[in-house]
């Protein structure tokens, strides 16, 4: 039976178009990926490495630097959220199969594969942020320029570039609906 499945799954002629389209896929995952993640790690390497944390002094706990970090960590989870909130939308898009037909539709979907990864990488930013504050709230040291700043525009610019690619697919779509080049989906009638 497994075999049968797997069977059904892998087209049997395998024409040049999709292996460009795997071959698409797998390098945007692996290029987005790989800046997403240098990005993050090398602002937390930078903070990591600096020894100004060790040094923990009173004029440190003012309280606008606490307001500035209160601020920092609202944006970042308001970031989350929507991060959250779109990644759960292109799972959607991508389960469900009453789409509209257009041109070229296999091709416009290699769009969201990149968004994706950048979606991931902005949640783990905010996520990374949150250790950070927690640090630095146990420290009882509020310091905004102290890698919260860098992590939060990290985050900012993450979650951009995927909302770009999600952008440039509902365009696509948006573009061949208004041209009436689009075949809704019907569902088929049985009896």
């Amino acid at each position: 039976m497994p075999r049968r499945v797997f069977k059904n799954f892998w087209p049997r002629n395998i024409g040049l178009s999709i292996i460009v389209r795997l071959i698409l896929l797998v390098s945007s995952i692996a290029v987005c990926a790989y800046y997403s993640s240098d990005r993050i790690e090398s602002i937390r390497d930078s903070y990591q490495n600096s020894t100004a944390v060790s040094k923990v002094t009173a004029e440190n706990t003012d309280l606008n630097s606490r307001n500035v970090d209160a601020e920092i960590i609202k944006q970042s989870e308001q970031f989350k959220n929507w991060a959250a909130l779109v990644l759960g939308g292109i799972i959607a898009i991508l389960v469900t199969s009453k789409v509209y037909r257009t041109p070229l539709i296999e091709w416009i979907y290699l769009v969201l594969a990149p968004s994706a990864v950048f979606l991931v990488y902005s949640l783990y930013a905010g996520w990374v942020l949150g250790k950070r504050y927690t640090f630095l709230v146990s420290l009882n040291y509020y310091s905004p320029t102290d890698g919260l700043i860098k992590l939060l525009e990290g985050q900012a610019g993450l979650f951009l570039y995927s909302i770009a690619g999600v952008s440039v697919f509902a365009a696509w779509f948006l573009c061949f609906i208004v041209l009436g080049k689009t075949k809704p989906f019907e569902v088929e009638k049985k009896g």
